[in-house]
């Protein structure tokens, strides 16, 4: 059962997830129109991101994220922090990751799990 201030700091996490979900997808708009975000608030308030991109066929993790992170340039450092993870997925391996529905794993309810 959570508490009043669990309560609120999950709402607190819910709203920055919608502030963050809406500024990434800004960000790469013009980075990938055809990109997808998903995240998924840990239990702690931080959120894990999936992004899913045809511009990460045929690159390595270290290409991928050089090639993705300056785009987030324009998020203010103060959001960034609560990132604290980021999966970037051409839309075959999320494909075969996910199924047709991308998801990202982590939720409070299964997180010790």
């Amino acid at each position: 059962m959570q508490s009043e201030s669990d309560s609120g700091s999950m709402e607190a996490a819910g709203t920055r997830q919608s502030r963050l979900d809406a500024l990434i997808r800004e960000c790469l708009a013009e980075w990938d129109p055809e990109a997808i975000v998903r995240s998924a608030i840990r239990p702690d308030g931080k959120l894990d991101i999936t992004v899913i991109s045809g511009r990460f066929e045929g690159r390595d993790s270290r290409e991928r994220e050089a090639d993705f992170w300056p785009a987030l340039d324009p998020v203010p450092k103060p959001e960034m922090v609560y990132l604290t993870y980021c999966l970037l997925l051409t839309p075959e391996e999320a494909e075969r990751s996910f199924g047709a529905e991308p998801v990202v794993a982590a939720t409070g309810e299964n997180w010790d799990e």
